[in-house]
């Protein structure tokens, strides 16, 4: 397509940049390992995950049947000989089944024939045993420079860039092992990390040659709006000009940007290298080799969007907050209040306190979900970007099955043009908005 059609926009929210905001994890807790004895081999910076997007990691793979790179979440501190039995599984965050995309910039990984998947790493405290939890095989969707396969070795499907540059892959709802909408919270209090595994896509393992290197990695969740904008949709292209005469008359223009920030390989954020020259016809003017890298396009993209009418249910979350304690309810009573009933209700926390109506006597009730769990627009846009302080991909165009433009030039790094959003009631339980997003360098 590529032609700035608007509908239904998709947002792709990063989660690691809002765990660092908010001091969730130390630096200690990002690194790499040879994902056969399991130990931590080095610090990786955490500014690599996110969309920071400033400096390029690069190593050199152990020789092996696979690589990882990974961030720990169970509250371990020393990275030194660290191991999947060292710790205390993280019980803080329960958001690892919201997760449903990755993005990796700036890699090579088709140069060197390596494939990848995401995957958490579930083990309880002071066990030598541990699973590997993937997200299920239905649903992958690739979205930009890639495709599913599977390794002669391993099965266990990895989505392989068709081009060295950037690739993005997303899957729908729900992880193996039980990590799906409604199974309750028992299998995250084990969760110890979530990691990229690498393997080579021949079957064979790593000879301890390959060089893997990338600029950037980002986790997150995907947030299509639920129907297309108002009519009055606007796209705006900007350069930051000032303008000004001088005594004679002339007149002098600074331009404060001209194109979208570059990755440290030099290439814009979704480049994707597929050899720009037709390969019918080399007898022609197109630039060559490393000439080409300075041609891209220029001009910084504004997007902004009206819609109206849209549900309490979908801008809103039933609970703000990250507990998922509701209120006290009287013996026998099996009413949530004026909440809905599937917001509420889960028995698996009850305890001894009894659950309303199961003849327990006096209870607790609870929600289904909490802010890091829940899905609505507020949760995802405003407060997993710290009222759009933080970055996002942006993708204007997907249709109702859930396709976009998957043209490279489509996706943006984008964030909140003000910061924060208000919500204009319009009948009962319905708002409009205004949506502003700006490409961010």
């Amino acid at each position: 397509m590529g032609r700035n059609l608007i509908q239904r926009p998709r947002f792709f929210v990063d989660f690691p940049q809002y765990w660092r905001a908010k001091g969730i994890f130390p630096k200690s807790l990002y690194g790499y390992n040879d994902g056969i004895t399991n130990q931590v081999d080095a610090d990786v910076s955490p500014s690599l995950f996110g969309l920071d997007l400033s400096q390029q990691f690069e190593v050199v793979a152990p020789a092996g049947t696979d690589f990882q790179i990974r961030i720990w979440i169970n509250g371990g501190s020393d990275t030194t000989n660290f191991n999947i039995t060292d710790g205390e599984p993280m019980h803080a965050i329960n958001e690892f089944e919201r997760i449903n995309y990755c993005s990796i910039f700036g890699h090579n990984l088709k140069s060197q024939n390596i494939g990848v998947v995401p995957v958490v790493l579930r083990g309880q405290e002071g066990e030598t045993s541990h699973d590997y939890i993937k997200p299920t095989d239905s649903g992958y969707r690739e979205l930009l420079n890639c495709k599913i396969a599977k390794p002669d070795a391993e099965a266990v499907n990895h989505f392989t860039p068709e081009y060295d540059g950037t690739t993005i892959f997303k899957w729908e709802d729900g992880w193996e092992y039980g990590l799906s909408e409604g199974t309750g919270l028992d299998k995250l209090d084990t969760i110890k990390a979530l990691l990229l595994k690498f393997r080579k896509m021949d079957g064979t393992e790593f000879e301890g040659t390959e060089v893997i290197s990338f600029s950037g990695l980002s986790f997150g969740r995907t947030f299509t709006m639920p129907r297309s904008p108002d009519l009055k949709t606007s796209i705006k292209y900007d350069y930051g000009i000032k303008s000004r005469d001088g005594l004679d008359g002339s007149t002098f223009e600074q331009i404060d940007w001209v194109e979208p920030k570059r990755l440290p390989t030099n290439n814009p954020a979704f480049y994707v290298d597929n050899n720009y020259e037709p390969i019918h016809d080399y007898n022609t003017n197109y630039l060559q080799g490393a000439d080409r890298d300075m041609i891209t396009a220029t001009g910084r993209r504004t997007w902004s969007m009206n819609f109206t009418a849209l549900a309490n249910s979908e801008l809103f979350p039933a609970n703000r907050m990250e507990s998922f304690y509701s209120d006290y309810v009287e013996s026998g009573d099996t009413s949530t209040g004026i909440y809905d009933g599937d917001e509420n209700g889960i028995t698996d926390f009850a305890g001894t306190h009894g659950a309303p109506g199961d003849g327990g006597g006096e209870g607790y009730n609870y929600f289904n979900s909490n802010i890091s769990r829940d899905k609505s627009l507020y949760s995802m846009l405003i407060n997993r970007t710290l009222g759009g302080s933080l970055p996002m991909i942006f993708q204007s165009f997907t249709d109702s099955n859930g396709y976009g433009d998957n043209n490279p030039g489509e996706f943006a790094i984008v964030k909140l043009a003000k910061r924060g959003l208000q919500f204009n009631a319009n009948t009962f339980n319905t708002y409009n908005i205004g949506l502003t997003v700006r490409e961010s360098w």
